[in-house]
């Protein structure tokens, strides 16, 4: 069964968010103007790193949007700092985890589970169906180095329509294509991941 929405999760990269401390980035990887020949996720350079099983079910026309954060970025309805991620209620979301540069693990405190997330070796997936909405709070559960205390993220949960809503203002925001997702590993890693969702 294909999920609904597909986002990739990393640390966001210095090419398009300049700033020396950075926080999670996320690609939303969303037909977001409903036109099939206005994007391909699965020829874009900096999707390169998911596994072919996952990047199959991108959706036709897949042009995406992005959204980064530094650990200042305040949730402007709860004040908890990073970045937010936002996902649908009701629908299904795979995520596929990767890192820039250390181990990382992504943890949201309400879905009871953490996942690791390594630099150059496996890509690590899983998937959720978030059922209420609210924002929740998120963060590297693995020492990362420095800056771990300030990996910090926010997870909201949205009717679906609002959710649309949100991805249409980060394309106008001129936050449209991807940012890369993970740092380059050989095809044998890429598609060794063992569980099969």
């Amino acid at each position: 069964m294909q999920p609904g929405h597909s986002v990739t999760v990393g640390r966001a990269p210095v090419r398009r968010h300049p700033q020396s401390v950075r926080s999670w980035g996320f690609n939303y990887i969303e037909n977001v103007d409903g036109k099939a020949d206005t994007g391909n996720a699965n020829a874009d350079p900096d999707l390169r790193i998911v596994p072919d099983r996952y990047s199959k079910d991108f959706p036709e026309g897949a042009e995406g949007v992005y959204d980064v954060g530094v650990p200042s970025t305040r949730n402007p309805q709860t004040g908890n700092p990073g970045p937010t991620l936002w996902l649908p209620m009701g629908e299904k979301v795979r995520f596929v985890l990767s890192s820039r540069d250390v181990i990382h693990s992504f943890w949201v405190l309400p879905f009871l589970m953490k996942q690791d997330v390594f630099p150059g070796h496996n890509v690590n997936a899983f998937e959720v169906t978030p059922n209420h909405e609210g924002t929740f709070r998120g963060k590297c559960a693995e020492l990362c180095g420095v800056d771990h205390a300030r990996m910090l993220f926010n997870v909201k949960v949205v009717t679906p329509d609002r959710y649309q809503q949100h991805l249409k203002e980060l394309a106008a925001q001129g936050q449209r294509g991807f940012i890369p997702a993970g740092i380059d590993i050989t095809d044998p890693a890429r598609n060794a991941e063992p569980r099969k969702l």
